[in-house]
């Protein structure tokens, strides 16, 4: 595991090369909360393309929107009319967020043709989540600009474009 107060950096991919479906992978999560340390999980791809983005739709469905006020200064009173629909997405389905930390190309490295990518629950504010500072910094020192902080739990994985789109291995 990485230490406290250090940005995960990974490398790897399927080890044996083999591309035949299904097969694990390794990704990483950061905790909003700055006492827990980051921490390598296992996904399985059961098919072609970004199986993590999947799988996190899942981790992130669950609680209700609370920051109300917010959406009603952003969108105006067409909120209230939609609220229902937020909160069942928010509640029952998740909404994922990416944010390309590096971007596929030939070159890549350690990884040729691989990106690494943050994902963040895409309503992790309006749900009153903490406030996630690590995974803040880490697109910042990526070249990112964030507009806001990210809020809840986030995670790095990474995702070759060829041959196919597929997960591979990230570690901490």
């Amino acid at each position: 595991a990485v230490a406290l107060g250090t940005i995960p950096s990974g490398c790897g991919h399927n080890p044996s090369g083999d591309h035949m479906l299904p097969f694990e992978f390794t990704y990483v999560k950061i905790p909003a909360d700055e006492a827990l340390d980051y921490e390598e999980l296992r996904g399985e791809i059961s098919k072609a393309g970004d199986s993590l983005q999947a799988q996190l739709k899942a981790a992130f469905a669950g609680g209700s929107i609370k920051r109300v006020d917010h959406l009603r200064q952003t969108y105006g009173r067409d909120v209230e009319s939609k609220l229902d629909t937020l909160n069942r997405i928010a509640q029952e389905e998740g909404s994922v967020e990416l944010f390309a930390l590096t971007k596929p190309s030939k070159s890549s490295q350690p990884v040729p043709h691989a990106g690494v990518y943050l994902y963040i629950d895409e309503m992790g504010m309006l749900k009153d989540r903490p406030v996630n500072r690590r995974a803040f910094e880490l697109a910042r020192s990526c070249g990112l600009e964030p507009e806001q902080p990210f809020h809840g739990e986030a995670y790095v994985g990474r995702v070759l474009v060829e041959p196919g789109l597929r997960q591979a291995d990230f570690h901490a």
